[in-house]
């Protein structure tokens, strides 16, 4: 089910790049938000230069091959659709997003995108990304990911749109982006879907054109099988992750496992098919991805969904001692003991009546003549890496 919020608004920007080297010419863009890519296999850019959002270029940029010259325009701002997806609606919609994508072509009178798994893959991963940093980029390696052999590679990116319909519709509006649809020398695409913690969705559409034979995934490649792997167990600190790469084929394929934080951060030595999440991770997502290596000495990477490592509670959280008479003039003090495990800090904060007192934040705390006859209370607020917010107060009443 997608639910829409209508006061969000969303940018698409769209952008193409043409260079001219020798007597042809070549398509590629600098690396900046949501614009159409276009990379021929004999001119890929060393780097993709950055350039900022919604602006016109007209220039070399930086890091090009000489002779490469750019032009950006900004599209319209259209609706920005919170969402809330299950995946099986997210897998709906990468074919819905085929489906249109191909119907486009057949308009156009160019055949039809196969959609692969190992692109997929590079897609899939890069709208994790997105997802992840709340931020819509292009990928600059996604041409180096995609399986090798091809001829031509784009990529379109996207992010607010709550359908397929939506985001089909916004890309065949865009010059740049409609190009990468329906170019005729594109021959696979890969879709991703990915939904950040505030519910938007982030679209990738990785294109590939390969030439020879119709069978099988690729011309002069066997058909293969390769699943996302599966997690199993707990994913609370302490217990056990265990990664499942399923069947894959043909023939015997070899893992190699590594374990992510929140998708793009490696966990260092975390490369077996089982994980024991620790207090780093608290808070964080974790996942796998797995490296299978085919008897004929082709790779293919696959990852997992993610799971959250929920905070974990203390053991032991009493309330604060507070020693001292509580008169005017005298001296309270608190002392938070005998929390587990020990935490890292502790902060103070002395209350009276239910309202903060200001600059009172030590562990002791002198009665002022505004404190007779009301209630005053110390709250204390541990923190430790990994663990769970938690408070704890003390009340006296001071006399009249």
């Amino acid at each position: 089910m997608v639910r829409l919020d209508a006061t969000r608004r969303m940018r698409l920007l769209g952008a193409a790049c043409a260079a001219t080297l020798g007597a042809g010419t070549l398509f590629a863009v600098p690396a900046m938000a949501a614009e159409p890519v276009v990379l021929p296999a004999a001119a890929v850019p060393a780097a993709m230069p950055a350039a900022a959002p919604s602006s016109t270029l007209s220039s070399t940029p930086s890091g090009m091959p000489s002779g490469m010259t750019s032009a950006a325009s900004s599209i319209a701002p259209a609706p920005l659709a919170a969402a809330q997806s299950a995946p099986s609606d997210l897998a709906k919609m990468r074919t819905q997003i085929l489906d249109r994508t191909n119907a486009l072509r057949k308009a156009a009178g160019v055949p039809a995108l196969k959609m692969n798994t190992d692109i997929n893959t590079v897609a899939q991963t890069w709208s994790r990304a997105q997802a992840s940093k709340k931020k819509m980029s292009h990928n600059p390696s996604y041409s180096k990911q995609i399986p090798s052999g091809w001829r031509t590679a784009g990529e379109n990116v996207a992010y607010g749109y709550a359908s397929a319909k939506a985001v089909v519709t916004a890309w065949k509006n865009s010059d740049g982006h409609y190009a990468n649809m329906v170019r005729s020398t594109f021959t696979h695409v890969g879709i991703g879907i990915a939904l950040d913690s505030k519910g938007r969705l982030y679209y990738t559409q990785t294109f590939a054109g390969y030439s020879g034979g119709k069978s099988g995934d690729f011309a002069g490649g066997s058909s293969r099988t390769a699943l996302d792997p599966t997690l199993s167990g707990s994913a609370r600190a302490g217990k056990t992750l265990t990664a499942k790469p399923g069947k894959w084929k043909p023939g015997t394929v070899t893992y190699r496992y590594q374990w992510m934080r929140n998708f793009k951060t490696k966990i260092s030595g975390a490369t077996k098919a089982t994980y024991k999440p620790t207090a780093k991770d608290a808070g964080k997502r974790i996942s796998v991805r797995v490296t299978g290596r085919f008897e004929d000495g082709t790779t293919a990477v696959r990852a997992s969904d993610t799971r959250k490592v929920p905070l974990i509670a203390y053991a032991k959280a009493p309330r604060p001692k507070v020693s001292g008479t509580a008169k005017v003039g005298r001296t309270l003090t608190a002392k938070a003991s005998g929390w587990s495990p020990k935490p890292s800090k502790i902060r103070y904060q002395w209350y009276r009546n239910g309202k903060a007192i200001s600059g009172a934040t030590k562990t002791k705390y002198r009665l002022k003549s505004a404190d007779a006859g009301k209630k005053i209370t110390v709250r204390v607020a541990p923190t430790r890496t990994g663990y769970a917010k938690t408070t704890r107060s003390t009340t006296v009443k001071v006399k009249s």
